[in-house]
Formats: structure tokens, C-alpha cells, sequence
């Protein structure tokens, strides 16, 4: 995978800005709630926003479609430039997963993920659980109940070991071939069946449990 590429002289200049205002107010105890509304703000949060690089591999059309409108913004670009315009709701899709609709919501969001400094990963994954409930444009938080979590984690660990237990079994008869073809099939299906199950333990229980504290702190009760 390509490391990522430098950043452009214009975002090194944000960048220096974004520090020194920090500095600035660390040393002078100012109030940090105007200083995350500026961060948040699409003239900064859009050029000085650098994409992991999971993101880039799972949405590699975003980042690229990010990168062009990106490539065209400068400094002085104001808040109504089309690049920017676009630029912001393209990264709002990949933040957001396009369930964030309305451009103050996502500043909004925004100015919270600085505050609490969330990683990316840790919203989208907030995003995209059972935590969240969508009705058109109203987003809230649906509470898990705490049997599920519990109920869901255990299932989740439990799929996990009979998978490393089965691919155990494969890889040994890789090596030492005894099991029958009709055995072989059974096998693949049983470690089919566990992947769905951790796949759907793992939304029901943790990815539900943690992205309920992130929403909690983004959009409220």
C-alpha cells in the first residue's frame, strides 16, 4: 500500500495555525469551545482532514473523489466555493456514511469529534450500529438493553473460539490429510456459520454497546 503523500505547502500552513492557536490558548486559559468551532469550520476541517488508511482502502472512490475537490481549494477559498461545498459532503459521506444530511449538523458533529477527539473509526463505526436510529432526516439513539450486550459478547467470544478451533482442524489436515470430502464440506460450513455469527454478535453486542457512548456525546439522549 502507497504511504500517504506529503501534505501540500497550503495544508502546512493550516496546520502551523492550528498549533500555534493551541499554544496560544493553553498559555492564555481561553475558552476551547471557540477554538473547536473554528477547527470544525469547512475552510479548515476540509484541507487539513487526511484520511486513514483504512478508509482509503474500504473507500477508495471517496478519497479520490475527495482528493480532486481538495486539490482545487485554497487558503482564501470562502464557505460558498463549489469545490469546498462539495468537498465537505463528500467527506461527510465518508464520516458519516451519508446519514448526516444537513452541512450545520455536520459542522455540529464536527466541532463534538474535536472536543472528544474521536477517531474516525470510532464514528463511523458509530454511525453505521444498531445505536443509531434514522426517521428521514432525525437521527437519535436507540439504547441497547444491557441482557443483549452481555447475551451478544458471549456468543461473539464463543464463535470466535470454535472458528480458531475449526481452522485448526483445517489447516492440521492440510498437512495431514484424513478427513472425508463430505467432513471437508461440513468443516466450511460450520466456519461460514461462525463468521456470520461473530459478524452478527459483534453488532448486536460491543459495536451497539460503544457506539451508543459515542452517540450519546455527538447527537444526545
Amino acid at each position: 500500500m502507497k504511504s500517504p503523500e506529503p501534505p501540500r505547502p497550503e495544508i502546512q500552513v493550516l496546520r502551523s495555525r492550528w498549533m500555534q492557536s493551541i499554544r496560544h490558548t493553553r498559555s492564555q486559559s481561553e475558552d476551547r469551545t471557540t477554538l473547536n468551532t473554528i477547527v470544525a469550520t469547512p475552510n479548515f476541517y476540509v484541507p487539513t482532514y487526511c484520511p486513514q488508511r483504512w478508509q482509503t482502502a474500504v473507500f477508495p472512490i471517496l478519497c479520490k473523489r475527495l482528493k480532486r475537490y481538495r486539490s482545487k481549494i485554497a487558503i482564501s477559498s470562502p464557505i460558498t466555493d463549489p469545490n469546498l461545498v462539495s468537498a465537505e459532503s463528500v467527506l461527510g459521506d465518508l464520516e458519516f456514511g451519508g446519514k448526516v444530511e444537513s452541512p450545520l449538523f455536520r459542522l455540529h458533529l464536527r466541532r463534538k469529534i474535536v472536543s472528544y477527539n474521536f477517531s474516525p473509526w470510532a464514528v463511523r463505526q458509530a454511525f453505521n450500529s444498531a445505536a443509531l436510529k434514522r426517521r428521514g432526516a432525525v437521527l437519535a439513539l436507540r439504547r441497547q438493553p444491557s441482557w443483549l450486550y452481555r447475551v451478544a459478547t458471549f456468543l461473539m467470544w464463543a464463535a470466535v473460539s470454535i472458528f480458531v478451533c475449526l481452522f485448526g482442524i483445517t489447516f492440521i489436515d492440510v498437512l495431514h490429510p484424513k478427513l472425508t470430502q463430505q467432513s471437508i464440506k461440513l468443516l466450511f460450513l460450520c466456519l461460514n456459520a461462525c463468521v456470520a455469527l461473530m459478524s452478527i454478535s459483534y453488532t448486536l453486542g460491543p459495536q451497539w454497546k460503544r457506539g451508543q457512548e459515542v452517540l450519546e456525546k455527538l447527537i444526545g439522549a
